[in-house]
């Protein structure tokens, strides 16, 4: 019994450390998205950048 609980635990806190570097992961990608938008900004047409600053009010 306690070993079936043991590997239950162990199989969650996988599922936990991978959903927390998956997150990170996400998060940092989005961050370089939106900055690269930030840089595009200045070529692309005004509904862009309407689109950028929802975007922006995001974070």
């Amino acid at each position: 019994m306690f070993c079936i609980l043991f590997l239950f635990s162990l199989h969650f806190i996988k599922l936990f450390i991978f959903l927390y570097f998956y997150t990170i992961h996400i998060f940092i990608l989005n961050h370089y998205v939106a900055n690269s938008i930030f840089l595009l900004k200045g070529y692309l047409p005004v509904n862009v950048d309407k689109l950028v600053s929802v975007e922006s009010s995001r974070y």
